[in-house]
């Protein structure tokens, strides 16, 4: 035997086979994709099939458990969301499809070896698209949480030294009522989603996409809540804050909630350009050049006022507090 051929045991021909034998396999795996992750990337289902997928990515981040006795060795859907990218068990939950599956005759299925699954996980492009497609999706039934529930998931939920009790509590970086009370809400939204999913190990990627794609469900809404919260908390009817009245009429002249509002866009525009560009609409959030000076000088007058008067108001009811 030749020594090429004593060091390359698989001929050409071999390879070949091994090819062919690859490609079929994937063509039979390329059915279950939509099974796996059921997105609007899945051309093969209906609107309410999709519908129903989302309802149950809702469902499944609402009751989400984070606890460390979650067995790796259930490959059911239920336990998906935790091995995203996990492929040595997407693998085994493969091998469980193909196994119940009545799509396929078992003399097809069972010739699909674990390696023909796994480099089909690995390496074709339509899988590795649903598979993105449903991080996003998790994501959005994420943020769609976070916006509408009273109380935190365990995904919001991290252990926190107490010295008091020299011991770990476990609570919420993020409460969806609390942390809208707070300042910038907008802003800790944002980082409170990217920090939960990070939990599941959902790429950076798929959660900037599901941020930008369904902006509509969170990002204007908290935008105001951050203006209510630094603007809007002051009664001005309070014998103290009769230097504000000025203030608030001025205000209420110049158009600054939405004058605020578009500044405050622009702002977020520029912090994540590349995400909004890939992910959004820019045309949504950034100022024109012509509109930008316009705005930002209303804006940063009106604000110098008003920190200017706070600070005077602050002062006032503090000296009358202790007096």
């Amino acid at each position: 035997m030749k020594l090429k051929g004593f060091l390359n045991p698989m001929q050409p021909k071999d390879s070949a086979v091994e090819a062919e034998k690859q490609r079929q396999a994937s063509a039979v795996l390329s059915y279950y994709i939509s099974i796996i992750f059921p997105t609007e990337l899945s051309q093969d289902l209906d609107r309410s099939e999709i519908a129903f997928a989302q309802d149950e990515n809702d469902h499944a981040v609402a009751t989400l458990s984070l606890n460390k006795g979650l067995p790796n060795n259930k490959y059911v859907e239920d336990y998906l969301p935790y091995h995203i990218h996990d492929d040595q068990w997407l693998t085994k939950f493969f091998m469980t499809l193909l196994k119940n599956s009545k799509r396929y005759a078992p003399q097809i299925t069972k010739q699909i070896t674990p390696a023909q699954i796994q480099k089909f996980i690995e390496t074709d492009p339509k899988f590795n698209a649903a598979r993105q497609a449903y991080e996003i999706d998790l994501t959005r039934a994420q943020i769609k949480f976070m916006m509408t529930s009273n109380y935190p998931n365990e995904l919001l939920m991290q252990p926190k030294y107490d010295q008091k009790c020299n011991a770990y509590i476990i609570q919420p970086f993020y409460h969806p009522v609390l942390s809208r009370l707070k300042p910038d809400p907008d802003k800790t939204f944002r980082q409170g989603v990217i920090t939960a999913m990070k939990k599941l190990n959902v790429s950076q990627p798929a959660i900037e996409a599901a941020l930008e794609r369904y902006a509509d469900l969170w990002r204007d809404e908290l935008m105001q809540a951050a203006y209510y919260n630094r603007y809007m908390t002051q009664n001005p009817q309070d014998e103290n804050f009769i230097r504000l009245k000025g203030w608030y009429l001025e205000a209420a002249a110049q158009n600054f909630k939405a004058n605020w509002l578009k500044q405050r866009k622009d702002a977020y525009y520029r912090e994540h350009e590349n995400a909004v560009k890939q992910y959004g609409h820019p045309e949504a959030l950034k100022l024109s050049d012509r509109e930008a000076p316009t705005v930002n000088h209303i804006v940063d007058e009106l604000d110098r006022e008003f920190t200017t008067l706070t600070q005077i108001v602050n002062l006032n009811t503090n000296t009358e507090k202790s007096l």
